[in-house]
């Protein structure tokens, strides 16, 4: 699921199996060309098969409408002649699961024309590929009808009526598009965000124009809102265009931007371009910046979320433990001060949050780590465990720590100037039809939120304005796979770790937008896992009914964690 160099990214990773291909980094990117005005045959193209029955064709021709080259000049192949000039598919592509089938109508469908045929094409759509390229999971029985006519001429079969659809199944989109990340900024801050992408394979030289093309309009819409883009206010010029060893980016409307955020925007734009080593960008014909013309990667250093070193805590019997050394975390927490249920950890270290039972209730308290924690006025009969909001900008203390209280009512405590930890109320209302929410996490750059929702895994993104925060653009990923979940968190800003209720399955991890998921090795677990936490650096924590686990990759069996007594649940890394 991550990007690297050498050969094309196949995003498909089954369940059963996780595999990952990578990004044609030392691709050297031209200028696009332009699209043909009408059907073309790619050079080289590989032909139809002879004598493919109508349903074959059908199947032949959804296998190669993954292929996007010359106007789908693959699928074209698959179409009667005039069909082919006319038809004008649509920008969105419908993913379908591998197991779709072709068959035959009913004979009350068929024409009476024995040289026709109709053909039904079933299958269950798994997401769509957006205009932006982005992908949308879904999970919904698709049916479209195909009719084909014999050819005069051949006496192939040849589609001559068709939605105006594009759809293609999950293995031939994996080898025909690759994965790429697009960044743009967490509010107020330099951290970045990814934001993932599905651009076609070929043809190879226009790849770096296509990413650039969609760099330039801004975030996909799952997290619009949500994140700042320096970008917006610029144009390109032309298209990328090699210049020596370098590609160029020629810019145009920046007249008037700081050095800050042109700053801002190199690295922007030379991280989005993980397919290209020297990136030349311009403004109007000049450098963006005076002091340097050219950059790579290797020459910026990117902000990431700032996390404290931690080997992770748990909570036993009502107190909490560091896993560091297995001793009781410092201050009341540890010392039984409070019936911990669960607990959370600030990103820069130095803050706890924590839900304690209450006679039949649970409550809030928030609070230097290590010190008296204040309760807030935040109480239910059910509590999440809480998960904070990152310190922007950077190298400042927390100042907000969420929860969901009741299944329902998604509530923040927020530090006041005079230092009071007091709730603040957030928009959820797009959450109402997702079921009852029994896990909750917020991204390490706060900018998305996981959650489980009736047993399913749901991601919302987090826009804020002057006056409101709300959770927009919920979607459920990988439905037809992911039920029965128990708890969530986040690895890295576009990876999840989820544990379930599967003996086969208890651990999976899973991308943010659901496309991609691999399974963890279940060996020495004992279903059903309880609780779950992860860190950007691979490393998991599963409580189960034996206690607790650890990992650093899918493949690897689970490990007893080191410092730990039997009946520990709940483990958190900071976050």
């Amino acid at each position: 699921m991550r990007s690297r160099k050498l050969g094309v990214l196949a995003v498909v990773v089954a369940l059963a199996s996780a595999g990952c291909a990578n990004l044609p980094l030392e691709t050297k990117p031209q200028a696009i060309r332009a699209a043909p005005t009408g059907p073309e045959v790619t050079e080289g193209l590989q032909p139809p098969e002879k004598n493919l029955p109508a349903a074959d064709v059908v199947r032949a021709f959804v296998e190669a409408n993954a292929q996007e080259a010359d106007l789908h000049a693959a699928s074209r192949q698959y179409l009667a002649p005039e069909v082919a000039k006319q038809w004008k598919p649509r920008s969105e592509i419908l993913i379908l699961d591998d197991n779709f089938n072709t068959i035959r109508a009913p004979q009350a469908e068929q024409p009476d024309d024995e040289n026709e045929t109709v053909i039904t094409l079933v299958g269950n759509m798994i997401g769509k590929l957006g205009p932006d390229r982005s992908f949308t999971p879904q999970n919904e029985p698709l049916e479209k009808k195909l009719r084909l006519r014999r050819q005069p001429d051949t006496g192939e079969w040849r589609i001559v009526e068709l939605p105006s659809l594009v759809i293609t199944n999950r293995e031939q989109f994996s080898k025909n598009f690759f994965t790429t990340r697009l960044y743009f900024y967490a509010p107020n801050s330099d951290v970045l965000v990814p934001d993932l992408r599905y651009v076609a394979a070929q043809p190879a030289e226009g790849l770096t124009s296509r990413i650039m093309h969609l760099l330039m309009h801004g975030p996909s819409y799952s997290i619009r809102g949500a994140v700042e883009d320096p970008l917006s206010a610029a144009t390109m010029e032309t298209n990328v265009r090699e210049v020596g060893t370098a590609v160029e980016v020629p810019l145009t409307g920046l007249v008037g931007v700081s050095t800050e955020e042109r700053r801002r925007i190199v690295t922007q734009v030379v991280m989005s371009l993980e397919n290209v080593d020297l990136v030349r960008l311009q403004s109007d014909g000049k450098p963006l910046l005076p002091d340097r013309t050219d950059w790579r990667r290797s020459d910026l250093k990117p902000a990431t979320p700032k996390i404290a070193d931690s080997d992770g805590y748990a909570v036993l019997n009502g107190r909490i433990y560091s896993l560091k050394d297995g001793d009781p975390m410092p201050g009341p927490a540890g010392a039984g001060g409070y019936n911990v249920v669960s607990a959370a950890q600030s990103l820069e270290g130095g803050q706890l949050a924590l839900v304690e039972r209450v006679g039949h209730d649970l409550r809030l308290r928030v609070g230097e780590l290590g010190k008296q924690l204040a309760p807030v006025n935040i109480r239910g009969k059910s509590m999440t465990r809480p998960t904070w909001q990152p310190a922007y900008p950077e190298n400042k203390v927390s100042y907000e720590v969420w929860t969901v209280v009741d299944g329902k009512r998604v509530v923040r405590a927020q530090l006041t100037p005079d230092g009071a930890w007091v709730p603040r109320t957030v928009d959820s209302k797009e959450l109402r039809n997702f079921g009852r929410i029994t896990a909750f996490r917020l991204s390490r750059d706060g900018t998305r939120a996981a959650m489980v929702a009736d047993g399913k895994l749901v991601i919302a993104a987090v826009k804020r304005t002057a006056s409101t925060v709300s959770l927009t653009t919920p979607r459920i990923l990988q439905q037809s796979i992911l039920a029965d979940i128990k708890d969530v968190d986040w690895m890295t800003q576009h990876e999840l770790v989820v544990a379930t209720d599967s003996s086969s399955q208890p651990v999976i991890q899973v991308s943010v937008d659901g496309f991609t998921s691999a399974v963890y090795n279940a060996a020495n677990l004992q279903p059903p896992v309880k609780g779950i936490t992860a860190l950007p650096n691979g490393r998991v924590l599963a409580a189960d009914e034996n206690g607790l686990w650890t990992v650093s990759s899918t493949g690897e069996p689970w490990d007893s964690q080191r410092n730990t007594q039997e009946g520990m649940e709940s483990p958190f890394f900071p976050g």
